[in-house]
């Protein structure tokens, strides 16, 4: 025997008391009705006996009942069969609805991690968060639809059953509002009437009984699909992409829905079938949404490709472009220095013919020439062997000492482990400090001075110090500013923009260290450079 009712009872058999469905009592705040859900009983029968079976019932005070979703609410239904068809048929009925609600929790639960993944990686697109939030709430209507069919007292039934048409109508306006933002269809008074219309029929879902449930499931969710349908087709004609899909998807779910409402009014008795058009209608537009989000994904994907291989091409060219200008820029900043070292030059055989020293002119000229050939040489290339910047030194430094005589001597050490032919270093780089050296802290001194450039090798750089004993930075600087010439020395400050080149185009920079000497009685004694060179090709 099997039993539905919406009651607390007793029933007698032939006057013995055999089952209690419920709690009865005199007291009518304790009654408490059960609904036992078609759970089979065993009733103790012959077959071919007749028997008497007698019900003793009480309605439980105050308890609200529902026709959500053509809920059933059985006075009393009682269907006596053998024990073994009515487990065969709990157990049917139960796989029934479980399996189904499970699917649907199933595909819903992924339809969400999938919608919020979407709007994640795409935050722009809103209409991903508004899917995300209809798929959630689906995912909570048919859990609470399924504990609806485990819960035995009556009343609780009513609030479960509410709390699933509520959050079923609320996920359909999420649905509405992510459609109109998909489609990008403008927002009119059908939109807005249709939002709160489902907010009204959430209110009127705890209207008791059909009335209030049915607006929101008959009316309201028709209309939701109807102005789906429509805003689709209004984007197809405006030849959105993509949104023959939706549109697709919103007739698929009228044409099964409407095939729906009708079996229900047939009442068939074949209820896999219904359950498999309701799950066609339930399902055929969150299908035809992720078909589109799909695709739309993809397209996106693959215009972001296109877009990075051509911020890619650009930025390659911007770096050529880049390259090659500050190339032009280190070639011309190396064309300046020449100007500038053949003026000195001059005015060293002006010095000569003033002084009429014929011999001593002619030799200063030649040497002056193999100077020059040797500069424009290198002037060409961003980098030279260091052998050539070495000749290009002591042919530098042969010319300042003829001008200067005794009062200027000089000593180059170089490194025996040192290979000078195969390392290659800026051209032009070393000459401008010794030139400094001269010029600001020998010349100015009486008595002249001595400048060592020393070369050796560390195991990543090359090291070239250049000291002098002359009469140090500060001292040249006070006697520059009593001089008060107008002349610039453009030597220094074209050699360190040549510098602030070479480092920006290389991963090993060269470095620049200058140190101030002073003697035992800490008075200055001259000034030591040392510049560091990496070990590298890369200039």
């Amino acid at each position: 025997m099997t039993i539905q009712q919406s009651w607390a009872s007793e029933i007698y058999l032939n006057g013995r008391l055999i089952r209690k469905v419920g709690i009865l009592s005199a007291n009518p705040n304790e009654v408490k009705a059960y609904d036992p859900w078609t759970m089979p009983f065993l009733l103790p029968v012959d077959q071919d006996t007749q028997v008497v079976l007698a019900i003793r019932y009480v309605l439980q005070p105050g308890v609200l009942y529902s026709k959500i979703y053509d809920s059933k609410n059985p006075v009393l239904h009682i269907r006596i069969k053998n024990f073994e068809t009515s487990v065969y048929d709990l157990q049917e009925l139960v796989w029934r609805l479980k399996s189904q609600d499970v699917f649907r929790f199933g595909i819903f639960i992924i339809l969400f991690i999938l919608y919020f993944a979407l709007y994640i990686f795409y935050p722009y697109q809103k209409a991903s968060l508004y899917f995300s939030l209809y798929a959630f709430l689906r995912t909570v209507t048919h859990i609470v639809w399924l504990k609806s069919f485990n819960e035995p007292w009556v009343e609780n039934k009513f609030y479960l059953l509410n709390i699933t048409e509520d959050t079923s109508q609320i996920s359909y306006l999420f649905m509405l509002m992510a459609l109109y933002s998909l489609l990008e269809q403008k927002r009119g008074w059908i939109y807005w009437t249709l939002i709160a219309f489902g907010i009204i029929c959430v209110f009127l879902n705890v209207w008791p009984y059909e009335l209030g449930s049915g607006v929101g499931f008959y009316v309201f969710m028709n209309f939701i699909n109807l102005e789906s349908t429509r805003i689709s087709f209004l984007a197809v004609k405006e030849k959105r992409r993509g949104a023959w899909i939706i549109a697709g998807g919103t007739i698929s779910c009228l044409f099964f829905w409407a095939i729906y409402l009708l079996f229900l009014r047939l009442n068939l008795p074949n209820q896999y079938f219904v359950d498999i058009i309701f799950e066609l209608a339930t399902l055929s537009i969150p299908i035809a949404i992720s078909i589109y989000l799909a695709l739309n994904l993809a397209f996106i994907s693959r215009s972001l490709k296109q877009k990075l291989i051509d911020i890619e091409d650009l930025s390659q060219k911007a770096v050529a472009q880049e390259k090659e200008k500050q190339q032009i820029l280190a070639s011309a900043l190396r064309s300046q220095m020449n100007p500038h070292f053949i003026f000195n030059s001059l005015n060293s055989i002006q010095h000569y013919i003033h002084s009429y020293q014929r011999e001593a002119a002619e030799s200063y000229l030649s040497g002056f020439a193999i100077l020059i050939r040797q500069i424009l040489d290198n002037s060409a290339k961003s980098v030279i062997p260091l052998s050539d910047e070495l000749n290009t030194i002591e042919g530098y430094l042969k010319l300042e000492k003829a001008r200067f005589g005794e009062r200027l001597t000089y000593e180059i050490i170089v490194d025996e482990n040192l290979d000078i032919e195969n390392i290659l270093v800026p051209s032009m780089l070393i000459q401008p400090y010794i030139e400094n050296a001269i010029l600001h802290g020998l010349t100015p001194k009486p008595q002249g001075g001595k400048i060592t450039i020393q070369l050796k090798q560390s195991p990543e750089v090359i090291i070239c110090i250049i000291k002098d004993n002359g009469i140090g930075r500060q001292k040249a600087i006070e006697l520059k500013k009593r001089k008060k010439t107008s002349n610039k020395s453009y030597g220094m400050s074209i050699t360190q923009t040549r510098l602030g080149i070479l480092n920006q185009n290389s991963d090993f920079p060269v470095s620049v260290n200058i140190t101030d000497l002073f003697d035992e009685k800490n008075e200055p004694s001259g000034t030591q450079i040392e510049i560091l060179m990496p070990v590298d090709e890369r200039f």
